[in-house]
């Protein structure tokens, strides 16, 4: 979302932002963007040439700030780690 919008500064990901027409929106449409939204360092490049098997489909920042996530394989643990995220921010007072 942060990419469809243009917005890269944002921390949230509010709902009203969910029905943005975009090619770049992945909650509006389904599948991969049709086009890359950066470019991969070596490490990423190498991460997937040799990626490790998994089911998850979903990712959010961690609640920790740590700059890692939390991986999900269902919408609705995705939702779960989006509330953790979302309060995590509220509670430092992050807009």
């Amino acid at each position: 979302m942060k990419f469809a919008l243009g917005k890269f500064e944002a921390h949230r990901i509010y709902v009203k932002w969910l029905s943005y027409d975009s090619p770049y929106n992945t909650y509006k449409y389904k599948g991969l963007p049709p086009g890359p939204i950066r470019i991969p360092c070596v490490a990423a490049i190498e991460a997937v040439l040799n990626y490790v098997h998994h089911n998850y489909i979903y990712m959010c920042a961690k609640e920790d700030f740590s700059g890692t996530h939390n991986f999900a394989e269902t919408y609705e643990e995705h939702n779960i780690n989006a509330q953790k995220y979302a309060k995590a921010l509220t509670e430092r007072g992050i807009e």
